[in-house]
């Protein structure tokens, strides 16, 4: 696909603008139904924990998901890593690696504050404290979303939160 050339002194070029840009702001809305799905299932789980979790993914995904399935046993993951490819695993290490170095590069850095007419004025950085995780599934859990998820956070210094794998 090839993006066109717009020249906004035409009149055509400007509807084509306007209705582009109206799609596009669709998308981003925080009064879509998307949008208001999203914020009512924050709201649920913020006041019923994991029995809001089990009633979204029986609605949205699975509709014999029980409880027992929202929390991974420590043995079962030390199982899993156990019987992991080498190969696998050294690609998903290098992956790790090349997407931290790669976040910690573009992290903004707090620029100097300067006096104006007396009072220090300045601009901070800060990551939010945690943050929870969504991979989505299917046929197969995309380890590479997990990856473009949790290393851009831990590098901008958020602390690990929740993290859900909906399979």
């Amino acid at each position: 696909m090839t993006l066109p050339i717009l020249d906004l002194s035409q009149t055509h070029d400007r509807e084509v603008w306007t209705e582009r840009l109206a799609r596009l702001r669709a998308t981003a809305s925080l009064v879509s139904p998307e949008a208001t799905t999203v914020s009512t299932l924050i709201e649920d789980v913020r006041l019923r924990g994991d029995a809001a979790v089990v009633a979204a993914m029986q609605a949205f995904t699975d509709p014999e998901f029980h409880s027992d399935r929202i929390r991974v046993d420590p043995e079962d993951m030390k199982q899993a890593e156990s019987q992991l490819d080498p190969t696998l695993r050294g690609a998903m290490e290098k992956a790790i690696e090349n997407v931290t170095r790669y976040q910690q590069h573009i992290c903004p850095t707090n620029p100097p504050n300067i006096d104006i007419a007396g009072a220090e004025v300045g601009l901070r950085f800060s990551p939010v404290a945690s943050a929870g995780l969504l991979v989505p599934g299917g046929v197969a859990v995309l380890v590479s979303t997990l990856i473009m998820l949790a290393v851009p956070a831990l590098a901008a210094g958020v602390r690990p939160g929740a993290l859900a794998v909906v399979h």
